[in-house]
Parts: structure tokens; sequence; C-alpha cells
């Protein structure tokens, strides 16, 4: 009798194994971020090209697929739909709602994706985004209700996502792709913390201090150039000594490409051609360069901060020094940045840690 009850229980376990092995679904999975072909349309076609050569999925609808689940009582197909989620992060989901205007003009998809295509080929997988939403333009939203609107040609990087707004703009659109770029390193650079502790302990005693505190006042060398002067309607001859006066006014602003000295009322390069304000040359304005980075360069600086709103102090944390030192990295082939910087030591050597992380890590080549 015992071994009859055993011998039932054995059936019956049996019975329910190949029952349940019977009722399983035949799942089968999908690639959902897989573009498929079709030579009929261009734009389609050159989002094939991109998912080939790079492995991103572009789309122009926040839409990406559906899959199908099961038939309910009516007959009726149910599906599961895959969306592009920016409010997904790393570690969980943000309170973000996100509202999109889609893009229809040939044209304009065209040139957003001649963007795509330029920022991929700058960099390597590390900094690919898994999809790319182009649009007309969208529209965040908090828990609050309140709205950040992206649009003339703004985009937002997320953790699996890049979504970009259309413009017109060609200016704007020319400079998009290294803009996102620098964007995408910020964000993926904090992965690699051993080299960043690295680039941060080389100024670590200077950080946060203030021009003034780091004994920079007198300039190495008294600086002397000509100057415009409107009230005489001629130019006479200027020598600063201090780091407060013209034309560093207590900062090393004259080493950024957007400097106010290099505007069309006051850069000139020849004194028979000039209206202005300054009349400072292009000399002139080498000269000024080559004193500010006698000034900053002995603490491992390369700009003044950005995170500080006079724009006259070095800069303040970590991150500031780190952000300034990567848009001055990027501006330079390595040759050139140590050509402009190779005497000052501190300067190397964070150069260095970040030439290896960018060239190395995000196949960007500088």
């Amino acid at each position: 009798m015992r071994n009859l009850l055993l011998l039932s229980i054995m059936m019956l376990g049996l019975w329910c194994c190949q029952k349940e092995d019977s009722i399983t679904p035949d799942l089968k999975l999908e690639n959902l971020y897989a573009v498929k072909d079709d030579a009929s349309d261009t734009i389609q076609q050159r989002v094939y090209d991109i998912y080939e050569k790079y492995k991103v999925t572009v789309v122009f609808n926040d839409t990406i697929g559906k899959v199908f689940v099961k038939t309910d009582i009516d007959g009726d197909s149910v599906f599961t739909y895959e969306t592009v989620d920016p409010a997904y992060s790393f570690t969980g989901y943000t309170d973000l709602d996100y509202e999109y205007t889609y893009l229809t003009d040939p044209t304009a998809k065209s040139q957003l994706l001649d963007v795509v295509e330029k920022y991929l080929g700058s960099c390597n997988k590390n900094l690919y985004p898994q999809v790319v939403l182009l649009t007309d333009g969208f529209t965040r939203t908090d828990k609050r209700g309140s709205a950040e609107i992206f649009s003339g040609g703004s985009y937002l990087v997320t953790y699996r996502s890049l979504l970009i707004s259309y413009v017109s703009d060609e200016e704007v659109l020319a400079t998009m792709p290294e803009e996102i770029l620098m964007t995408f390193i910020e964000q993926r650079i904090n992965d690699y913390s051993s080299d960043l502790l690295n680039f941060h302990r080389v100024s670590k005693d200077f950080i946060g201090k203030s021009y003034a505190a780091l004994g920079i006042d007198a300039l190495p060398e008294p600086v002397s150039y000509w100057e415009y002067d409107y009230y005489t309607w001629g130019f006479s001859p200027v020598t600063a000594y201090s780091f407060s006066e013209l034309p560093f006014e207590g900062s090393v602003a004259c080493l950024q490409d957007d400097w106010y000295g290099l505007g069309d009322f006051y850069f000139i390069t020849d004194f028979n051609n000039f209206w202005g304000d300054f009349g400072w040359t292009a000399e002139n304005v080498e000269t000024f360069r080559d004193v500010a980075r006698q000034l900053i360069g002995p603490f491992g600086f390369v700009a003044d901060s950005e995170k500080d709103g006079s724009g006259m102090v070095p800069p303040i944390d970590q991150q500031d020094d780190l952000q300034v030192f990567m848009k001055e990295t990027l501006r330079f082939s390595h040759d050139e940045f140590e050509a402009l910087w190779g005497d000052y030591p501190l300067v190397m050597q964070k150069y260095e840690i970040l030439y290896d992380l960018l060239t190395n890590e995000f196949g960007v080549e500088l």
C-alpha cells in the first residue's frame, strides 16, 4: 500500500509537469530597435544605414514598435508597445512627462540626420545613445506642472536616448554635433572614477580660491600695446601692470573664442581699417593670452570658472574645473594644446589623463 501511494504521487507529479509544459507560451523575442531597409524611402534608407553602421536607432515618432500578446475574449489582438522613454534612468524612473511635436518635412528630417551622423562619427559606442528621437520640438513637464520647452535646435541627453528639436539655422546645426559630444562626455566620464580622482588631485590645493588668494595680482611683466582713444580720435600707447587693468580686469577671459575683445567693434588687424573702441590687433590678443597662461598655468588651470556668475574667478569646485578643462582639451589637437600649455606641468598632467580617456575610451580624435 505504501509503495502504491508513492507510485501514485510520482505519476501525479509527472502529469503536472507535462501539463505545465503544454501551456507554456512560445515566447518570440523581437528586437524592436532593429531598423528595416526601405529603398523606396530615402529618409528610411538613411535611418537604416545609420543603424547598420552604428547600431543606433533613429526615429521620428516616440513609438518604436509593438509586440503581440494575446487575443482577448472578443477576438481582438492585444499588443504591448515599446516607446522612447526619456524618463528612465539607471536607478529607476524620474517623475517627468514628455510631449512631442513630430517632424513631417523631409528636408528637416534630412538635416537632423546629418547632425546625428556627424555626431556618431566623432566618437565610439561608449558615447552612443540607444535611440535618437528627432522632433520639431518637445516639452518636459515635472510633477508640479512646471514645463520646459525644447525647441530651436535644443537637445536633451538622457540615460538611454538623445532627443533633438529641429532648427533651420545652419550655423546652429553645424555646431550641434560638437555640443552634443561635450554633453555626452560630461555625462559618461563620471564612470571613470579612478581617472578622475587622479585628474582632481593635481589642482586640489587651488580649487575654490580667488585669484587674489592664489597670489595673482601683478603681471609677470608689464604688457604694452596700442589702444584707440575715441576722445582724441587716435591711438595711444598703454601699459598694463596689474591683473585688475584692461585687458584682463581680473579675468583670463581673453583665452576664450567668444571674448568680447574679439568682436567686430574691438578686434582689428590693420590700423588703417579700424572702427572700434579698443583697437587691439591680433598680435595684441596673442600677447594677452600668453600672459594669461603664465598667470593660471602654474596652478593647472586653463580658464575662468563657468559656474561662478562673475566669470572672474578660477574653477570653484572639481566639476567646474573638469568642465572648463574638457572644453579647452576639445578645442585643439594634441600638438596644438602642447604648444600652448606645454610649459605648465600641472596643466599637462591633467591633459594627458583626459586625452587618454577621450581617445582610447571614447574614440574622439584630437
